[in-house]
Order: C-alpha cells, then structure tokens, then sequence
C-alpha cells in the first residue's frame, strides 16, 4: 500500500471527505475495496461505504482508519511479517499487490488445482498461481462487465483452455502485464476483446496481441450509438496508418458506419463473435 493510497483511505475516515476527485489512488480504493461510486470527475462515498472501508482494512490488514499509526508499518508484508511476529497484521502490506482478476468458459489450471470460475465472477489470484505452460491462450479486456459476463459471450476460434483478464484501471493493469509476459514465455496467445469503435479498436492495436475478438459478421450497424461514435473521432488520428491489413474490411465498416457498440451489448443480444487474427 502506498502513502497516497493510505493517505486518501485516512481523510476519508478522518475528515468526514464523501468525495474524491476521480483518478488513480481513488480508482484504487473502488478496484481494490469494492466502495465508492463514480459521476462524473468524482468518486462518491456514502457513509456505508466508509464504514465498509473501515472494516475492509480492519479485516485484511489489521488496522483501524480511524486510529493513526505509521505508514511505514504498513510497509512489510505480512507473511514476512508472521515470520518474526505472532501477529502478521501488525504489518499489512498490500495483499493484492501482485493479484489478477480472472475468469473462463472451463477450469483455470491452477498451482492449487483446477478452478472453475461461476458466471459474473471473477476470481482473485496471484499471477504465479496459473499454470500458464497448461493455458492456451488469454482474452483482455478493460471492461468489468464484459469479463464477469464472459461466460455468456458466443466467441468461435478460441483455444480449449482460455483464460480472461480483468485488465482494470491503470493500477490493475502492471499487474495483469506482467500475467500477459509470463504467458507469453509459455507460448500462449494473447486476444483483446474491446468495444467495437476506434477507441476499442486502438486498444486491441496498442496491446500488440495475437489477434482480437470482433462481430463475426459485420452486419450490426443497427446496434450503433452513433452520438457515442461522435466522442471517438479524437482516436482516428492515425489510427488508419496503424490498421494492419488483416483487420483493414473492419475498420473501413466502422469508421464509414460511424458504429459504436460497447462490449455488453455484445454479449446481451447474443452477436456471434470471432477470433480474428492480426497479420
């Protein structure tokens, strides 16, 4: 845990904050925490959520927002913690500091054996806890509704053992780059599944993956919030040179379409998805 994560967590308890301003450390306490609810540049915090905080902390780290100690407490682990000590907690450093977020259609092999994930979960582990020489292959995406709902998604081409990440916010997604490097040594490919638009197209480009999830068929328009698609012209900047030419029929159907459909869409209405490989 860091001193702006802590820092944040503490004048929220202490000085009776119902706000913060929407960015990385506050992203974090909604990613980590499960508290808060964003409108518009704000996270906002109502008292059940401080009192959930409280007793998250309380819980998994040992400490109490609303008595001070010193951060550099907080600083050491606490397995290594239990090491030299009876009470591990006397020292909680952040438990999910090397954690992922993940899901899939089967079992997950795991260190622990294999682990089926129930629909519109996601499963909480150490990266190192995968058995990424049994994956064959790991789906991205930044959207936490599209990966609770994975499960759902109609998708033709994947490989038998499938893995989703939750790749998050900015500070979920070190973690989860440091999955994708351990699953590239294993030989796994790696697929984005984005929103179809340029903003989701420009993501898929920007993971350098294998391949990304797209409409089977490209007859949807239908489905496209065109005002939405209004909001994503700033991402066709030299998104075009990008485009390899495997993917060149797709972007020339959205940007002419003006097509912009979210990922949940997608899976609700049940359209047929496809692996779509990057030459």
């Amino acid at each position: 845990m860091n001193q702006q994560l802590y820092s944040a967590m503490r004048n929220l308890v202490i000085q009776n904050e119902s706000r913060l301003r929407l960015g990385r450390t506050s992203r974090q306490i909604v990613d980590l925490f499960g508290v808060g609810k964003e409108a518009g540049g704000s996270v906002l915090f109502s008292e059940e959520d401080i009192s959930r905080l409280i007793s998250k902390i309380k819980e998994q780290y040992g400490h109490d927002l609303r008595f001070d100690r010193e951060f550099e407490e907080l600083s050491q682990g606490r397995y290594e913690m239990s090491k030299v000590s009876v009470n591990e907690k006397e020292s909680p450093k952040a438990v999910f500091d090397r954690y992922i977020q993940v899901t899939s259609n089967g079992e997950i092999p795991m260190r622990q054996g294999g682990v089926r994930v129930p629909n519109k979960t996601l499963l909480m582990c150490d990266h190192d806890d995968v058995l990424w020489e049994r994956v064959d292959a790991v789906v991205i995406t930044e959207n936490g509704v599209a990966a609770q709902r994975w499960q759902e998604a109609e998708v033709d081409g994947l490989p038998v053992v499938t893995v989703m990440i939750y790749r998050g916010h900015d500070y979920l997604a070190k973690h989860v780059l440091n999955a994708v490097e351990l699953a590239k040594e294993y030989q796994c490919k790696i697929y984005g599944f984005f929103d179809v638009d340029p903003k989701g197209l420009e993501l898929g480009l920007s993971l350098e993956a294998d391949g990304v999830v797209i409409p089977a068929v490209l007859d949807i328009e239908d489905l496209s919030y065109r005002d939405r698609y209004q909001d994503q012209i700033g991402y066709l900047g030299g998104l075009e040179n990008k485009v390899p030419e495997s993917l060149r029929e797709y972007y020339h159907w959205m940007t002419s379409g003006r097509v912009a459909i979210n990922q949940e869409l997608l899976i609700s209405r049940k359209v047929s998805l496809v692996v779509h490989e990057v030459a």
